[in-house]
């Protein structure tokens, strides 16, 4: 938009899906540089996780009667994220970036309990949804030409629930949402002649 000061870049993934027909993922980002050394930037996405022939044609067990079926309506999980981060480089082997985000899930993989069916008590359906949100702090050092060190903390909180009209198993709910809080991560990456 403005040479070497604003750039936007605008994309999306088109797909046929094997369970669910033709779907988008668009992606919006912004990114500004004040300065040669230092950026700013935002993005929105959408994502999916298509779904997968053990979401529609899953039994357990294999013959009837079934304890958890498929859900042969299964649709595709949906993600929105938004996203804003910064990123310095006061030297030319150092750079350092801080990152926060925010991301809405909705249509997510539930198991429900279906009374009102002796054949399947349990199906797969996509009553879940929730939030996340967190922060990123990163950094990357190069001491020599072939040598680079990495350090990263995230801080990660994420809230599920269920859809109206669905009652998703508390133990489901967990399970989607056993991600840790905090994350570090430290490396040392050496490039071989």
């Amino acid at each position: 938009l403005v040479p070497a000061r604003l750039r936007l870049t605008v994309g999306t993934k088109v797909e046929d899906l094997e369970f669910g027909g033709w779907d988008l993922e668009p992606s919006t980002r912004l990114a500004w540089l004040p300065g040669e050394r230092q950026v700013l930037w935002g993005a929105i996405s959408r994502a999916l996780r298509a779904p997968s022939r053990i979401d529609v044609d899953y039994h357990i067990p294999v013959t009837p009667p079934f304890a958890v079926a498929g859900g042969p309506d299964f649709r595709s999980e949906k993600l929105v994220a938004y996203e804003l981060g910064y990123r310095v480089a006061p030297t030319a082997a150092l750079s350092m970036s801080l990152a926060a985000f925010y991301n809405h899930y909705d249509e997510l993989y539930s198991v429900e309990s279906q009374t009102s069916s002796t054949v399947y008590p349990y199906t797969i359906q996509n009553g879940a949804a929730g939030q996340s949100y967190g922060t990123e702090l990163s950094a990357e050092y190069q001491p020599t030409e072939s040598w680079r060190l990495r350090a990263g903390y995230t801080w990660n909180r994420k809230d599920l629930w269920s859809r109206p009209g669905h009652d998703v198993l508390a133990s489901v709910l967990a399970s989607l949402g056993n991600d840790p809080r905090n994350q570090a991560a430290l490396q040392s990456m050496f490039d071989l002649r």
